[in-house]
């Protein structure tokens, strides 16, 4: 990793120019994000097919003076970026560079990071107040099969309020119950919820989600109106996604990308989270059952949560959103489902949970 220290501020006069230059004639898009957050995105047309698909449940009309804009445009090659668009001279690094500021304070000065280049996963990305830039290599489906949530870095600088956060995590429920689930990738979480969505229950997200709590009620929301399945649970649950429509292959994580906008009927948003579930995969187990957790498992389930967020959005100053969610999740009782091989049968016992409530 190598560093450039520049003002930010002179940073950005080099690079607005040339972002509006590389995305040419403009096309805009506007989300609200739980309705905490209204963001603008400007973009290239070759962008909007995926977008359209990817964040139907959350788009608006056009507002004026939206929390925040990001611009979204294509570099193919990042090697000379630093050159051709901002006019660095010096030499740098091949793997992740970033701009920093030295900020004056007591006793000397602090750096901080504003702007970093990435090499090796090759973006581009600007984050300030309520402005965001962000490069990619492809706006075709090639670059978003190896980054099936594009724009969850940015969701989640945008919603690090005081009293919201995106997070990894899966939400379904039901008679307007919540049950919000802690669990790393590849624990079972996304074929359970979409699952149980299919099955009639009450569905947020199974990946990432919006947390609010609003005067001491903890709100889940959605973001992205897509699935991600693996192929053979893509092959058990066929026949009931009939209305899901197939995106692309994402061949990056052996999951196939499907888009579920069709099932807005059983779309929850602010949902009220009543209960916090942390799922562990058993084979050998005949049967699901759902189980109280102890003390300790419970601050396992929550340091699980945190840690599957801040590692999938490579948060590198959680420190004040470590504190928040664990305050979000500490009052919520915990249970752990133990799911056997049979999904359908989890999808039971999930509901029958759900149901006493």
């Amino acid at each position: 990793m190598s560093w450039i220290v520049l003002n930010e501020r002179e940073c950005l006069r080099r690079l607005d120019p040339y972002v509006k230059q590389a995305i040419g004639s403009p096309v805009e898009r506007y989300y609200s994000l739980g309705g905490i957050k209204n963001v603008r995105i400007v973009t290239r047309q070759e962008a909007i097919f995926l977008m359209d698909r990817q964040l139907g449940w959350v788009e608006i009309p056009p507002v004026e003076n939206p929390d925040a804009t990001v611009f979204l445009w294509q570099e193919e090659s990042l090697v000379d970026f630093p050159r051709r668009a901002i006019g660095i001279t010096e030499e740098y690094g091949t793997d992740c560079l970033q701009f920093v500021e030295k900020i004056e304070c007591e006793g000397g000065f602090k750096v901080r990071e504003y702007l970093n280049v990435d090499f090796k996963y090759h973006n581009v990305l600007y984050g300030g107040d309520n402005l965001f830039y962000y490069a990619v290599r492809s706006l075709e489906p090639e670059e978003w099969r190896k980054d099936g949530h594009l724009f969850a870095k940015i969701f989640y600088r945008i919603l690090k309020t005081p009293h919201s956060s995106l997070v990894h995590s899966a939400c379904v429920g039901l008679n307007g119950n919540g049950i919000l689930f802690c669990a790393k990738a590849m624990r079972g979480k996304s074929t359970l919820t979409v699952a149980s969505m299919l099955d009639g229950m009450e569905y947020v997200s199974d990946d990432y989600l919006i947390l609010h709590n609003d005067g001491g009620a903890l709100l889940a929301s959605p973001i992205y109106s897509f699935i991600n399945l693996s192929p053979k649970m893509y092959r058990k649950m066929y026949d009931s996604l009939d209305k899901a429509r197939f995106l692309y292959s994402c061949a990056f994580q052996d999951k196939y990308t499907l888009d579920i906008s069709a099932y807005s009927d059983r779309i929850r948003k602010r949902y009220p989270v009543k209960v916090a579930m942390i799922p562990v995969i058993d084979p050998s187990a005949a049967r699901p059952q759902v189980v109280a957790c102890t003390e300790a498992e419970k601050g396992a389930g929550i340091t699980q949560l945190i840690h599957s967020t801040i590692s999938q959005i490579w948060d590198q100053n959680p420190g004040d959103n470590v504190i928040k969610l664990s305050a979000m999740l500490r009052p919520l009782p915990f249970y752990k489902i133990i799911l056997s091989p049979d999904i359908f049968a989890n999808v039971e016992c999930l509901r029958s949970f759900a149901d006493k409530l």
